[in-house]
């Protein structure tokens, strides 16, 4: 033990860097990378999580695309039927009544959420709930 104890003494630095390597070794191969949450920053997520809130995100992107492209799928109907009743040639009333009602719907549904919302509201609610009674 006394020839331990002076091998240890003599080689002190060399003691300490060995027993700190091994302990930063030990340390980074034993902990797993984290990163604070894309959608909840007080959490924290490993790689495995971070690809999966990412895939999310491309995901909702992907239907507000696809909502931009109904959207302007729309325009360009009115368009081309104010543009063919302009140059004085027939237009489809089927065509004119399918886009209206279109409008109408999405015109509709929006008012109904609106309306719902201001009621939960005035009820004391969050106005994503649903009203008790």
């Amino acid at each position: 033990m006394t020839k331990l104890w002076q091998f240890i003494r003599h080689n002190s630095g060399m003691v300490i860097g060995c027993i700190l390597s091994v302990a930063v070794l030990a340390w980074a191969y034993g902990c797993e990378s984290k990163v604070r949450s894309i959608l909840d920053p007080t959490c924290t997520v490993n790689r495995t999580g971070l690809q999966a809130e990412v895939d999310h995100f491309i995901t909702l992107a992907e239907l507000k695309f696809q909502d931009l492209d109904k959207q302007d799928e729309i325009k360009a109907a009115l368009f081309n039927i104010a543009i063919t009743y302009m140059q004085g040639g027939q237009i489809n009333p089927l065509g004119v009544v399918m886009t209206l009602a279109t409008i109408l719907g999405i015109g509709a549904g929006v008012d109904n959420v609106r309306k719902r919302t201001h009621i939960n509201t005035l009820k004391g609610g969050n106005g994503n709930s649903v009203p008790n009674g």
